[in-house]
């Protein structure tokens, strides 16, 4: 039997790539918070998702993950860190708290799980490590500040580990979606929901399709979506104040800045 973990398990584009690894043949160790998504995910699929309710949020939860994988003999091949939140205002306007629990989340949590899960990859020389960045960790984006800077981590882990870990057959792939159709900006304020029904956004199905195909593919970095990728080739293309004061006026335009 081959095994997969996923975070962010219980929703979007975690919850449809823990459907398709299960379509795939995997046993997929399935992490979120809340356990009742996680139990009807292991129904959906005739048990082949172990559902594993978990805060990763909290400091040390990597290695709880990481040792209930070993105590239950359970080797990861294949990993996907998909687990985040965002929070959308003024950076001086958030808590010290949840800008910790962000950075935690979307930082701290992947970055341990890769170390943890890809030594024993490492030593099986076969895995794949798959994480979940954004379009936005491309840029510096206002009002989006601390999830825009999180997400740029994710890339640039991934780029390192990539050619770490590929002398001993492992690849490390990022993910990096632009608007899906989930909840995950409507939650970060309303305004922001316009995004997820756009003309260029994906379905979590669609997105989680094209992240595995490239995962398995060898792919280095993907992003899905030829807007998408038109955005990021003009970021890097116009001056950087530029692209920062654009999309500072389109935050202020919906009122993200209250």
């Amino acid at each position: 039997m081959d095994y997969a973990l996923v975070t962010g398990a219980s929703s979007g584009i975690g919850r449809a790539i823990a459907k398709q690894l299960a379509e795939r043949g995997y046993s997929v160790v399935c992490c979120a918070r809340s356990p009742e998504p996680l139990e009807e995910l292991r129904d959906e699929t005739g048990g082949r998702c172990r559902p594993l309710p978990i805060d990763l949020s909290e400091q040390g939860a990597a290695e709880v993950v990481w040792e209930h994988c070993l105590r239950e003999q359970l080797p990861v091949e294949v990993l996907v860190n998909c687990a985040g939140f965002g929070a959308v205002g003024h950076h001086v306007r958030h808590s010290p708290d949840s800008l910790a629990q962000m950075c935690r989340l979307n930082v701290n949590t992947p970055s341990e799980l890769c170390a943890l899960f890809g030594k024993g990859m490492r030593e099986r020389r076969r895995g794949f490590i798959l994480n979940v960045s954004s379009v936005a960790g491309y840029m510096a984006i206002p009002y989006f500040a601390n999830y825009s800077a999180t997400k740029a981590f994710l890339i640039s882990l991934s780029d390192s580990l990539h050619e770490e870990l590929r002398p001993y057959g492992v690849n490390v792939c990022c993910l990096s979606p632009g608007p899906v159709r989930t909840k995950f900006h409507a939650r970060s304020n309303p305004n922001y929901a316009d995004d997820e029904n756009s003309l260029f956004s994906l379905s979590p199905e669609e997105v989680a399709s094209i992240g595995l195909e490239g995962l398995f593919g060898g792919r280095r970095s993907i992003v899905p979506g030829l807007a998408n990728r038109v955005c990021i080739w003009l970021e890097h293309l116009l001056p950087r104040g530029l692209v920062s004061r654009f999309l500072a006026m389109k935050s202020e335009g919906r009122k993200l800045t209250d």
